[in-house]
């Protein structure tokens, strides 16, 4: 099943697409908001310790975007794969990749993460951060990524309700005050496969 098919409240792929192609520009702008400026630190907090080291241990960075995380991933000493549908998401991560330097160190990737192309147990991580919200069958892609996934090895994913996606799209502040005070945040948390 791809993104087309378990795409939702969205509608088609191609609005997906086109929205984030069009925000990539300015999309990383709302995380230097105080909210997210302690929900990075928060979330690097958890995330961090199980982050592999190793060179040549391999994450995928799923629905990775302009790649905040790859690069922060990165440069613990392993290799990413940010993996992304938006061209224009990629165009950002892959010029944040190479002021970084980072270029040996992270793979840039256009696919769906409902059918990323990879091969069984690839993966010594894989990171799913606020990209299941698009999907109205999320539990197709979790299927995907664990297969993608090295046995015992961690599956780490934040996911929001609709509502918190909703104020992060609108983007105002009475929008984002109104739902983040009824929401919260919460930390990532972790699935071992």
């Amino acid at each position: 099943m791809s993104f087309r098919e378990v795409s939702g409240g969205w509608g088609r792929i191609e609005e997906v697409k086109s929205y984030y192609d069009e925000k990539a520009e300015s999309y990383d702008e709302v995380f230097g908001t105080l909210y997210f400026r302690v929900y990075d630190v928060v979330t690097w907090k958890f995330l961090e310790p199980y982050v592999p080291v190793e060179p040549d241990a391999l994450i995928l960075d799923a629905g990775g975007g302009t790649g905040r995380w790859s690069i922060r991933m990165a440069r613990k000493g392993c290799r990413v794969v940010l993996l992304d549908a938006s061209e224009g998401m990629l165009r950002v991560a892959a010029r944040r990749v190479e002021d970084e330097g980072l270029q040996r160190r992270v793979i840039v990737k256009k696919g769906d993460i409902a059918e990323g192309g990879f091969g069984d147990e690839t993966f010594d991580m894989v990171l799913c951060e606020h990209a299941l919200f698009l999907f109205e069958e999320p539990d197709v892609v979790l299927r995907e990524l664990r297969r993608v996934l090295k046995k015992k090895c961690r599956l780490i994913i934040s996911a929001q309700n609709r509502l918190f996606s909703l104020c992060l799209l609108c983007r105002t502040r009475r929008v984002q005050t109104m739902w983040i005070g009824r929401l919260g945040f919460w930390p990532v948390g972790s699935i071992s496969a």
